[in-house]
């Protein structure tokens, strides 16, 4: 392995990507990000309790829509102790709704936004950071809508199967001028699987964005050092500007990915032998913008469109979104018209709102009709590897 010219941190980005309907049906998705929740709270609390081998743990909420399907679903102690975590730092909340095509429009994601800024508020919690994945850009729009929630920081963790990174680079940091003149600051990252590859959940043998023709091994912590040391190398070759990068990681090689402990006891393993040239730090992605901010220096600023060209399949189901584009018509018509709700209740707005947001995901192919179903209550594969406490009423140590 080539040793780096400087010492390095990875900040290691821990979190579950949201595509609902992709892996599974939708009612199944909402009830599996819940327990990967819970699942988190109880890894978080055995870790208080003794489980040193745990200690350092964080997770991500990859998107706003999966905490507030949780809270929705919780019983009162587990909501004392997911807000207990996000408080001391060790479980962060994104101030993206969900990873979205361009249908949705500026009506209904400010009003999605603001009601998750609403919720954190009410405990005492203010969202600063947002990231997507998946998604290859956004309307100009967005920056303002994240703006107006209170978000000043953008992950991006672009899938470039059909487009590439804005200015043709990745891991890169800029300013995003919105059209109110405001500015978003933007970490233009890597693919939201990348740490994966890279073999921080020690799950993964195939390649995708790394096409380095390693061989299959046995020993996968060592193929996993020669990844990192490989790709910090191949950074500073690139003359990349800093000492730091953060990399996202999912529990396996898969989109809508249970939490697992192997990733936080591989970095343990991997600090012990190659910190002093390489350091792994789970972080929370707001504590990740923190510490890079004062370190950026003077970088560019840009402003329009990010072109989404991963959402082109939109236009194969023409007829549906033209029922869906007409829905959303009818929706700004009620709002115009009947501003103090006299005739269609705040309730049902609400309802019709989280239905076009809900639609308007990127996979939006499917539609939930009826987001109040039961999924069937069923045990996971245990992929934390440690003890599950579905819908646990312990309360945190």
């Amino acid at each position: 392995m080539k040793k780096p010219s400087k010492k390095w941190t990875i900040y290691v980005i821990h979190h579950s990507h949201t595509d609902i309907g992709y892996t599974d049906a939708q009612e199944e998705m909402e009830f599996h990000h819940v327990q990967f929740i819970r699942q988190v709270l109880d890894i978080l609390r055995q870790g208080d309790q003794g489980r040193k081998e745990w200690s350092g743990f964080k997770w991500n909420c990859e998107s706003a829509w999966c905490v507030e399907r949780f809270l929705e679903a919780a019983a009162p102690q587990e909501k004392e102790c997911f807000f207990k975590y996000v408080k001391e730092g060790r479980i962060g909340v994104s101030g993206s709704y969900l990873n979205l095509t361009e249908l949705v429009s500026g009506r209904v994601l400010g009003q999605n936004l603001q009601k998750i800024k609403k919720i954190m508020g009410e405990n005492g919690v203010q969202i600063r950071s947002a990231m997507t994945a998946d998604i290859n850009g956004y309307s100009w729009g967005f920056s303002d809508a994240l703006l107006d929630a209170g978000v000043e920081n953008l992950l991006c963790c672009l899938h470039t199967h059909h487009g590439y990174h804005p200015t043709f680079q990745k891991q890169n940091p800029f300013w995003w001028t919105a059209p109110s003149g405001r500015k978003l600051l933007v970490w233009n990252g890597e693919h939201y699987l990348l740490g994966n590859e890279l073999g921080l959940a020690q799950e993964s043998e195939f390649q995708y964005t790394i096409q380095d023709g390693m061989p299959e091994m046995q020993d996968r912590f060592h193929k996993a050092e020669l990844r990192l040391y490989s790709y910090v190398k191949t950074m500073e070759e690139q003359n990349y500007p800093y000492d730091f990068v953060p990399v996202t990681v999912s529990g396996m090689m898969t989109d809508n990915s249970p939490p697992s402990v192997k990733v936080i006891r591989f970095l343990h393993e991997f600090n012990e032998k190659h910190r002093a040239e390489i350091q792994l730090k789970m972080v929370t992605l707001q504590e990740f913008f923190d510490e890079a901010k004062g370190r950026l220096g003077d970088i560019p600023t840009y402003s329009g469109d990010w072109t989404d060209w991963w959402a082109d399949g939109v236009g194969s189901t023409p007829n549906i979104v033209a029922h869906y584009r007409e829905a959303s018509r009818l929706y700004d018509m009620v709002c115009a018209l009947d501003p103090d709700c006299k005739i269609v209740t705040q309730e049902e707005r609400e309802a019709i709102s989280y239905n076009l947001i809900f639609y308007a995901e990127h996979t939006w192919g499917l539609f939930f009709l009826h987001h109040g179903a039961v999924a069937p209550q069923r045990e996971l594969s245990g992929l934390a590897q440690g003890p599950v406490c579905p819908k646990s009423q312990r309360a945190c140590p």
